[in-house]
């Protein structure tokens, strides 16, 4: 699955975050 740098980065941080 392809995701863009920026979606990712805030996907990931997100999950982090979290």
């Amino acid at each position: 699955m392809h995701c863009f740098f920026s979606v990712c980065y805030v996907m990931a941080r997100s999950f982090v975050v979290k």
